[in-house]
């Protein structure tokens, strides 16, 4: 059998034929000291037995065995490298050497693995079959490199040296191994190896695998070895007892040769297009022999031709479609000699595209979508995510793309030649530290060409940067006062409105309006007041220190002190304004997106107004001074609440970075929610507001913006002044008495306090309820429509008396002083008629006690000289009227505003004192202060009107300079005609607005002077 080196390896004891002792291997033991001392048999399949000798036989002497040696040739081999775990590294570069050591960095290993067979000759190789193996070393030249110990190791699989890296390597048997110091002069060197790698390769019929490896842990320290490649080429030699070898062709000699080869390296189009083809040449000339010529990109070898022998010159082409931005190739070429270098060209080849910069853009998805003012797009900590979309493109393709974000540091993507390349991040502001959000964006194209985003710098805003918060908002907390004084009502509409001869003669309108309404409208808080006046300190129409001296900035300062007690009150009393009402009404057609809407643009220019709200018989007033439309769909407007300055007073006392600050406190930082048509809004205590909103513009909150009232002198602060509302009719109930009032119209359509409820039931009707806190049965305010007759049923809870005022198209008509007992009820009609002035009111008391004021006053268009004033008034006043009986009455004023019509239709006389008075007398005299000590007039006392009587009163003269003038009475049973006037009635016109709603009663119902608690 022909495994005889298998033999050796499986004996387990000594044969001795005729006394001949034979020294075998131990398994597995080094080949390099298994040596025969003496003659070896060869033991193998067909081998001739040898006969036992005779006792007469001399023996024949033993004929010494030779030895032979045959050398198989290594025909791969190639080196990997753990530094560079997926390199091959069989190209020219290092396709002729072998390394055997550590990298420079990180002291990374080099593996040299060969594969050298076939070996036995029935495989191919050179040994005999009959061979009986003495020796077996491998012989490989040493290139460069220090002295030093290589162990080398059984491979497990065979490998192909065209794509073996570190990574993909074949495992190792760990045991047993062997050691051979390789000497420190270069040359050819015999390294030791296992015995069983021999045996498996003859006994499975392939190469000896093994790996060279380092036995030194030393840095940059490696050995070079000649590989396959090259003309000093590794080898297994075997010495053995055997059959003699055949002879092999005595190799040419070597040709003495020490001139490189010559090479060329040409291509073609010179400057390609990108996807156009370019083909690279290789052309390589030797004074001798060449060996082989080739083209590589990087290790991967691209295209290689080998010489044949005595080939002197060759020559090989590469072509691949053009890539930008260049093509990069290495040349290699060797001749045969093995005293010359391998000759090494590099070669980039230009790849020319547009020549273009790259498409940069940075898209931001913001979590809330719209932030408006834009300033508080990012607040501190306030959680916010931006997605961040990073795209570049390129026709030529991207390189590469670096982006840099705030508190991501610097990104960098590899385009890897792709045309649009993109990045998707996301960035949370949650770093308290942070001041500023910005994200730039930078790319190269394949061809070199650099473009960059001008970077957004978004600040970040600090607690002292929420401008309306720190420059606007007062830092204390809601006031109240259960009764403002007249003078408030002057500060707030002007002394022009407020009286008729200044100082003298209170307007009927203002006293009408001031006793009804204006007096308690602070009673359950000033919100209205806190919140405009927060306005202004932010607009800049006023500054902290001109409404109180004491202080620098609004958080400081404080109710009771200087002028900011006065400021607010008189704001307060400015909701009463017919610039705010009017708004209110119009309001009420709108729907709550549209509110929203001219909220959200009044946010986008940094103008806020006053938005007032209601539930049941509540009302809010507050401040919008930012709006977020958040992930959810939903839109919140953040505002300033002067029941919550929390948030105020922390920043003002732990400065500009408050280290307390937390965005997402809603006590201190409220909003109103708004949802498609709805919104809510939460107080404190838990409870939901959402019934109804009213949104007022800054310089309707404000007034006429274009007139100042002084607080309290010229260098005084001084506010805008309001109107009062007269060209509206305002239906005023009790001021001192408690009493339920409902109103019903001709289709049985009710509008006021029904069963306990406020009810709005009458087309064009709307309760008006004042923006603070306690019930609305205490500050009852109604607009009705103007052309519709209207029965108001007025009804006694407890003996009192009330006040009812009703103005329309500057016609006032009022009862003052009425006195209603417990379960009375007053029925008080009012017709429009087209040849009155106003409305007929008639007038039914329930009880027949009844002593009472009833007032009619006229504004007409034209001037009082003496007061520069703008009209004509005229005040028809009924004093203590009353009657035997039942009373039941109709009064009015003819169209022309000269006379006073009284209708008696009860059963008993209607008995009461008339007086008159116009502003015309005012012109009579040169200076009414010096010649009139009184308001001079025209009057009788103890006028009687019997049942069924229409007496019509008529001064003697209007324009009389006399305390007590005398008047005309005319009696005739029957309606007089009408005696008209010089004077028109002022035109009911005032702006725009009124044109959006029909024409209204505004009914105002003040009932006792109860003081009751501010919201939250």
């Amino acid at each position: 059998m022909k495994r005889l080196a298998s033999h050796i390896a499986r004996m387990a004891h000594d044969v001795s034929p005729g006394g001949i002792r034979i020294r075998r291997f131990a398994a597995r033991q080094h080949l390099s000291v298994a040596v025969f001392s003496c003659l070896l048999l060869a033991f193998g399949m067909g081998s001739m037995p040898v006969a036992a000798p005779s006792e007469a036989s001399t023996p024949e002497p033993a004929l010494p065995a030779t030895e032979y040696e045959v050398e198989i040739p290594c025909q791969v081999g190639v080196f990997v490298d753990e530094m560079n775990p997926t390199t091959n590294n069989n190209g020219a570069m290092q396709g002729d050497y072998l390394r055997v050591g550590t990298s420079t960095e990180f002291c990374g290993q080099y593996w040299t693995l060969l594969d050298i067979g076939p070996i036995a000759e029935s495989d191919g190789g050179l040994l005999p079959d009959d061979a009986t193996i003495v020796e077996a070393k491998i012989k490989i030249r040493k290139e460069s490199g220090p002295s030093d110990t290589i162990k080398v190791y059984g491979l497990q699989t065979a490998f192909n040296e065209g794509t073996a890296t570190w990574n993909n390597k074949p495992s190792r048997h760990n045991s047993p191994t062997a050691n051979t110091t390789v000497p420190s002069s270069n040359g050819w060197t015999y390294l030791n190896i296992p015995e069983f790698v021999l045996t498996d390769a003859i006994d499975y019929s392939h190469g000896l695998r093994v790996a060279l490896c380092p036995t030194w842990t030393t840095c940059s320290r490696s050995i070079s070895f000649y590989s396959d490649e090259h003309t000093y080429r590794p080898s297994l030699v075997i010495t053995y007892i055997g059959t003699e070898p055949e002879p092999t062709p005595t190799p040419d000699p070597t040709v003495d040769d020490y001139e490189p080869c010559n090479l060329q390296v040409t291509w073609s189009p010179s400057i390609p297009s990108p996807g156009q083809e370019v083909t690279v040449t290789a052309t390589a000339t030797d004074n001798e022999e060449m060996r082989y010529v080739a083209i590589y990109r990087g290790s991967v070898e691209l295209a290689r031709r080998d010489a044949t022998s005595g080939q002197d010159s060759l020559s090989v082409s590469y072509t691949e479609e053009a890539e930008l931005p260049a093509m990069s190739y290495l040349v290699a070429a060797k001749d045969a000699s093995p005293h010359t270098t391998q000759v090494l060209q590099s070669l980039t080849v230009p790849v020319r595209g547009t020549g273009t910069a790259p498409e940069v853009a940075v898209d931001i998805d913001w979590e809330i979508e719209e932030v408006l003012p834009e300033r508080y797009r990012l607040i501190r900590e306030d959680g916010q995510v931006a997605t961040i979309t990073c795209t570049a493109t390129d026709p030529e393709g991207i390189d590469y793309m670096d982006i840099q974000c705030t508190g991501m540091g610097a990104l960098h993507i590899d385009g890897g030649g792709r045309q649009t390349v993109t990045g998707e991040f996301e960035w949370v502001n949650d770093d308290p530290g942070a001041t500023t959000f910005s994200c730039r964006l930078s790319a190269v194209d394949l061809e070199g060409n650099y473009a960059s985003t001008d970077p957004d710098y978004i600040d970040i805003v600090r607690p002292g940067n929420l401008l309306f918060m720190t420059t606007g908002a007062p830092g204390f907390h809601n006031p109240s006062r259960d009764r403002l004084p007249w003078e408030r009502m002057v500060q707030a509409f002007g002394v022009g409105e407020c009286y008729w001869w200044p100082e003298e003669w209170k307007s009927p309108y203002a006293l009408i309006w001031y006793h009804a309404s204006f007096k308690s409208i602070a009673d359950g808080g000033e919100c209205f007041g806190m919140s405009t006046m927060a306005n202004e300190l932010y607009r800049g129409r006023i500054i902290a220190n001109d409404v109180d001296p004491t202080v620098s900035a609004p958080s400081y300062m404080t109710y009771d002190n200087s002028f900011t007690k006065e400021y607010v009150e008189a704001r307060q009393g400015g909701q009463m304004g017919g610039e705010v009402a009017f708004k209110r009404i119009n309001e009420d057609f709108h729907t709550v997106s549209e509110k929203l809407n001219r909220i959200k643009a009044d946010m986008a220019a940094d103008t806020p107004g006053v938005l007032c709200m209601w539930e049941g018989d509540g009302g809010h007033a507050v401040v919008p001074w930012m709006s977020r439309e958040m992930p959810d769909g939903t839109t919140r407007v953040y505002i300033y609440d002067c029941n919550r300055e929390g948030g105020i007073v922390s920043t003002r006392d732990n400065g500009i970075d408050n280290p307390l600050f937390n965005f997402h406190n809603e006590r201190h930082y409220p909003f109103v929610e708004f949802d498609g048509s709805s919104w809510s809004y939460i107080w404190g205590d838990g409870s939901t507001w959402n019934d109804t909103l009213a949104y007022i513009d800054y310089e309707e909150a404000c007034g006429d913006m274009d007139q100042e009232n002084p607080i309290a002198g010229p260098f005084n602060p001084h506010l805008t002044d309001h109107d009062i509302p007269s060209v509206f009719q305002y239906l005023f109930a009790p001021i001192g008495g408690d009493v339920d009032m409902v109103v019903e119209d001709e289709d049985g359509n009710v509008t006021g306090i029904y069963d306990g409820e406020i009810v709005e039931d009458i087309p064009d009707s709307m309760a008006m309820i004042p923006t603070m806190g306690g019930p609305f049965t205490e500050h009852e305010m109604y607009v009705l429509p103007t052309d519709k007759k209207l029965k108001l049923r007025i009804s006694g809870n407890s003996d009192d008396e009330y006040v009812l005022g009703l103005l329309a198209n500057g016609v006032l008509m009022a009862i003052e002083q009425k006195d209603l007992s417990e379960g009375a009820e007053d029925v008080i009609t009012i017709e429009p008629r087209g040849d009155v002035l106003g409305h007929v009111m008639r007038v039914k008391p329930g009880r027949e006690d009844s002593s009472f004021r009833l007032i009619v006053a006229v504004m007409f268009e034209g001037l009082t000289v003496a007061t520069d004033s703008d009209f004509v008034g005229r005040e028809y006043i009924m004093e203590g009227i009353m009657g035997l009986g039942d009373i039941d009455f109709s009064v009015f004023v003819e169209e022309g505003g000269d006379t006073l019509v009284v209708e008696n239709h009860g059963e008993d006389d209607l008995v009461f004192d008339p007086s008159f008075r116009t502003t015309e007398s005012l012109d009579e005299v040169d200076d009414p202060l010096d010649e009139l000590p009184f308001i001079p007039s025209s009057g009788e006392e103890d006028v009687t009107v019997g049942p069924g009587e229409t007496v019509e009163l008529t001064p003697e003269t209007w324009a009389t300079t006399e305390e007590r003038a005398s008047l005309h009475i005319l009696r005739d049973g029957k309606e007089s005609g009408p005696q008209r006037s010089s004077f028109p009635v002022l035109p009911a016109v005032i702006g725009g607005v009124v044109a959006a709603a029909v024409a209204a009663f505004i009914i105002l119902v003040r009932k006792g002077i109860i003081r009751v608690g501010k919201p939250e």
